[in-house]
């Protein structure tokens, strides 16, 4: 090969590792999908070299995991809690909606036994409570 296609070649390989560390980074971030799809294809060849650069890969991975499970850990008891503190809240609920139940129920009771003493009533009586309760 002669100079200028290795100088080519070395270029799209530069253009190649500036992009994928870019991406690898976050400051490249696309919205269109075709455009995604190229640049995480372009950044491939980056990410490979520096997967084979890095040192201690193992000891890396096994980091990597721990700190996985811690956080997971945390977000699992952040979760928990939650969840806690929501049941706690319906069963609050839950006994506020029994107790307005039963004075619902109660003040049906009391309708239904009024519809009854109403209706034993004379009209006269009807119309002495009346004006007890309404004036003249």
């Amino acid at each position: 090969m002669n100079r200028k296609t290795l100088l080519i070649i070395a270029g799209v390989l530069v253009l190649l590792f500036v992009i994928g560390y870019l991406q690898d980074k976050g400051m490249l971030n696309f919205k269109w999908q075709w455009l995604t799809i190229l640049f995480a294809a372009l950044s491939g060849p980056y990410k490979l070299v520096k997967g084979m650069l890095a040192s201690g890969k193992a000891d890396n991975i096994v980091d990597n995991l721990d700190k996985k499970i811690e956080e997971e850990k945390k977000y699992r008891e952040n979760m928990d809690t939650q969840i806690a503190d929501k049941e706690k809240r319906i069963e609050a609920l839950n006994k506020e909606l029994e107790i307005i139940d039963a004075k619902l129920r109660l003040i049906e009771a009391q309708r239904a036994n009024l519809k009854t003493e109403v209706n034993k009533k004379s009209v006269d009586e009807l119309r002495n409570d009346a004006v007890e309760l309404f004036g003249s």
